[in-house]
């Protein structure tokens, strides 16, 4: 079970275990998905747009830039990794 940080208040960072229905509703954005997959911004999105990543979604419907990803997405995809993959990322 993964630990997902909290700031409850400036300068104290509260660790609490995560939940499978908790982490399936995240939204995570750009710097978090790079984080969690250790890939660089242009991999995900030259990833993305050949279909070997988990499609964005827009976050303010179809007039704004924010975007982000379902963390359980993120998740999925990589489970489905096999090990070879996970090499070259």
């Amino acid at each position: 079970m993964r630990n997902h940080t909290h700031n409850t208040r400036a300068g104290f960072i509260q660790r609490h275990p995560m939940t499978q229905h908790s982490r399936s509703r995240r939204i995570v954005r750009l710097p978090e998905v790079m984080e969690i997959t250790g890939l660089s911004r242009t991999t995900i999105w030259r990833r993305e747009r050949d279909g070997s990543f988990p499609p964005p979604i827009r976050l303010g419907g179809e007039h704004t830039r924010a975007m982000g990803w379902r963390e359980q997405d993120i998740y999925d995809w990589i489970d489905g990794l096999s090990p070879q993959h996970e090499r070259s990322g």
